[in-house]
């Protein structure tokens, strides 16, 4: 539990001059930004294949493209941080990531919630009244 009082103080998160990662975090770190790119790119590759269906494409390619950004910017700040570059190794720079990440998840759920039960409607009847229709 000592190891985790740094985690509390202000100091370790507004230094401008932080110490450098413990090698396990360092790791894990850089397999959490992995792992949420290759998620973004499955996404979007999903969501390409897809594309038949519209509100699931829409909803796909945001999520791809959000976790997408947010593990490329993560990465950028990661190789930052390797560096040891002062000022943009700094650790409030990830709690921005975070809680930017949070929040643009936060606005595609909504999105999802209010928007995709009446696309999905509006997609059937569409397609129910297009099989009378002739091609």
């Amino acid at each position: 539990m000592q190891q985790l009082a740094p985690l509390i103080s202000l100091g370790y998160w507004l230094n401008l001059y932080p110490p450098p990662l413990v090698p396990a975090v360092f790791t894990v770190l850089g397999i959490v930004l992995s792992v949420l790119f290759l998620a973004g790119v499955a996404a979007k590759v999903w969501g390409y294949r897809s594309r038949k269906n519209p509100p699931l494409h829409r909803i796909l390619s945001r999520v791809g493209r959000a976790a997408i950004t947010v593990a490329l910017v993560g990465g950028a700040f990661y190789f930052f941080t390797y560096e040891q570059l002062y000022l943009l190794s700094a650790r409030f720079w990830w709690i921005l990531i975070v809680i930017g990440a949070v929040v643009w998840k936060a606005f595609i759920f909504r999105d999802f919630l209010s928007r995709y039960p009446a696309d999905v409607r509006a997609r059937e009847a569409r397609i129910a009244k297009d099989k009378y229709l002739p091609r």
